[in-house]
Order: structure tokens, then sequence, then C-alpha cells
């Protein structure tokens, strides 16, 4: 009898309604030009359309395959815990269903990984933030390291080190405070920057808007849960203290002028500069107004979520000091 190859590489791919997308993303897994056996886990999370089937008939002619098919949608954190708790592989490389991996990836990642990396990511191009407005647009992103050297969307990492520190089991932020935790708790992780792949995301203008919303708000909790300064901190910070003026009795314009003409022109700035940052543009092409148009109800929608996070971290403040006074009273 034959002897079966070891599993190396777990891949973990979790979908939620991406019947159009992830036939391309399990096909550039099968794509992959590497010695470097795997099988391949489809965590189909609660999808309503076609992706069980999809992904069903795309890995027909590869044997080593499982697909989960959850009823109900548990969210990305708690789907990923799953896909790796009945992984064979010593690394388990993380994918979402809306990115396509060039041919190199996996032997790349794996070569990283014998310098004695514990985790390590490509660049996904463009970015969460940036994907609807490139849609949009037209423009070209640029090639840019993100906030966190991690990112959940590509993802080797070894079985061990996941097992000691998980992916938590939240919908929003899972894969930041993954590579913050790795990093306190004094692994090695690394982002190759010229390992670039393709991020496809179908969330629609409107989906978007309140994602960002949702972003903004566990962005703040997350603040003040790890107390990192990031750029979209301080922009945050800098809307709080421009509010805090806006309320103030001075200088001589009445409340209505002072909130609406400054906020918007400092959302409006911040749009300008997110565009600059992120994309390739020239200010000739109507191109780059549509883009800075598409980008100011993103923001406004972040920062909002940004203030009710903080309200939503004085309630659980108030709360918690509410609870203790009550015992002591006891």
């Amino acid at each position: 009898m034959d002897k079966v190859p070891e599993v190396v590489v777990s891949f973990i791919v979790i979908a939620y309604n991406e019947q159009h997308r992830i036939a391309i993303t399990l096909n550039s897994i099968l794509s992959q030009v590497s010695k470097h056996n795997f099988e391949i886990i489809v965590v189909n999370d609660g999808s309503k359309d076609e992706t069980y089937n999809v992904a069903d008939k795309s890995l027909k002619e590869f044997k080593n395959y499982k697909i989960v098919n959850l009823k109900e949608n548990v969210g990305r954190g708690s789907a990923r815990h799953l896909g790796s708790s009945i992984a064979a592989g010593n690394y388990l490389a993380f994918i979402d269903s809306d990115v396509e991996l060039p041919s190199n990836w996996l032997d790349r990642t794996v070569s990283q990984m014998s310098n004695g990396t514990d985790a390590v990511s490509g660049i996904a191009i463009p970015d969460g933030d940036c994907v609807v407005i490139a849609r949009i647009s037209g423009l070209t992103p640029k090639i840019r390291p993100g906030t966190a050297k991690l990112t959940g969307n590509n993802l080797l990492i070894r079985k061990s080190t996941s097992d000691l520190v998980p992916f938590r089991k939240i919908p929003y932020g899972d894969d930041i405070r993954l590579a913050w935790d790795l990093e306190i708790q004094g692994f090695r992780t690394e982002q190759l920057t010229d390992l670039v792949v393709k991020h496809s995301e179908r969330k629609s203008y409107r989906t978007t808007i309140l994602w960002q919303y949702q972003q903004g708000k566990d962005a703040t909790l997350l603040l003040l849960e790890y107390h990192k300064l990031r750029i979209p901190d301080a922009v945050w910070l800098s809307s709080m203290f421009l509010t805090i003026c806006c309320a103030l009795p001075w200088p001589q314009f009445n409340y209505f002028v002072k909130f609406f003409v400054a906020m918007p022109s400092f959302i409006a700035l911040v749009s300008g500069v997110f565009v600059y940052s992120r994309f390739n543009f020239s200010v000739l092409k109507p191109q780059t107004y549509y883009a800075f148009l598409a980008n100011i109800p993103m923001m406004t929608s972040y920062l909002a979520g940004r203030f009710l996070g903080t309200l939503v971290f004085l309630q659980r403040k108030i709360g918690v000091s509410s609870r203790l006074v009550s015992h002591e009273e006891r």
C-alpha cells in the first residue's frame, strides 16, 4: 500500500455568500507551484447562496479537502477557529474567499518559516478600506503595508503557535488582535512586502459604509484595549478635539456654522489625504474626484462608529464601577 503523503499545510478558506469569488480563490490555491503537500478546508459560514456547491465543484478533482457547511453565520473569528480545529497540517494557511494568491505564495511563506518566523502574510491589494473605492473610481491602489504585520485574509502560521494564540471568536478585528497578541507574547511575525495578493471584495457601497461604521466602533475599543496609537486613532482624536472646540462659545459664530462648516471640512481633508496615501492618481483625471467623493460618506461612517465606540467603552466602565460599588456595599 502506498504511503499517504503527510499534510504539511492546511489551507483554511472561510466564506460567506461568495459564490462569485470562491472558485477563483480555490483555483489559485490548487495552482500553487510547490513541493509541499496540502489539504483544503472550506468553512461555509452560513451562506445563503451557492457558495457550498461552487466550492464542492471546484475541488472535486482534488482528493484532500473538506467542506464544513454551517447553517448559521458565526463570523470570521469563529469560522477560522473552527477550521483550525480540524486541520491536520503543521502550518495553517488562513485564506479569505475573495483573494487570489500568486502561484509562489505557499513556497514563499513556508520558506520564511524556515528562518524562525512564527506567522507570515503577504500584502493584499487593494486592502479592505480601498476595494470599493477602487471599483468605483478605477484608480490603481498603491502597494503599501498595513498597520499590523499580519492580515487574516492571507496568513500562514505554525499550528503550534495558533494553538497557543488562536483567532478570537469575534466578528470584527480578529486579525489585527491576533497580530498584536502574537507580538505581545514574543512570537516572530513578518509581512512580505513583495508578495502581493489580489483582493476583490464584492461588498456593495451601502454595505461597505455600514461595515466602516462597525470597523470604527471596534477601532476605538481596540485602542483602549491595546493602547497602540495608529494613524486612524490620530484622525479620530483630532475629530474629537475639533468637536470640543466647536462646542465652546468661542469664536463668535453660532453652533450651526461651526459644526456644519468645520466638521465637513475636516472630513473632506481627511478623505483627500486618504486617497492620496492609498492610490496612484492625477488631479487632472475625474477618477480622482470619484474616489474622493466616494470616500467622504465612508469616512463619516467610520468616525461615527468611533464616537459610538467611546460611548460603549464608557458604558462598560460605568457598569463595572456600579457592580463593584454594589458588591462592596454588601
